[in-house]
């Protein structure tokens, strides 16, 4: 028996590729997740009777008024009369589309209802303002 190697397969499992595979799949969902929120990111003032809503899940169209007065249609930074454009458009097709405005806190009120009003005149039936909710002391 002399000259007969003992060249077999080999019993060990490489795990490095999978080790590779999932630090990958980390950093896809690290770099992801932040972008999934809906909108323009702003401080919403504080209410007692705010509902939890899952706003990621929601088919809301997102305005966001941040505190200098930019506005925002979903994450493009738009003018009053371009996101009046875009609200008769959109809404035309489907007056019961909810539109969801999201106003910071320091922003002045009026601004805010502003924004509702234009959404109503683009013939929206459904406008929400987000708040944040606040824990009775």
């Amino acid at each position: 028996m002399a000259g007969v190697s003992q060249s077999g397969a080999s019993a060990t499992i490489n795990v490095v590729p999978l080790i590779d595979i999932v630090l990958v799949l980390l950093i896809i969902f690290m770099v992801v997740t932040p972008m999934l929120q809906k909108g323009v990111d702003v401080k919403l003032p504080p209410a007692y009777n705010a509902e939890a809503k899952d706003e990621r899940a929601s088919k809301d169209t997102v305005i966001s008024v941040r505190p200098n007065g930019d506005l925002f249609f979903d994450t493009t930074q738009v003018t009053k009369d371009q996101l009046s454009t875009a609200l008769t458009s959109l809404l035309r097709s489907n007056p019961y589309q909810p539109i969801l405005v999201k106003g910071d806190e320091h922003v002045n009120y009026g601004k805010v209802r502003d924004i509702v009003l234009l959404c109503q005149d683009a013939g929206a039936k459904s406008v929400n303002i987000a708040t944040e909710a606040k824990t009775k002391k």
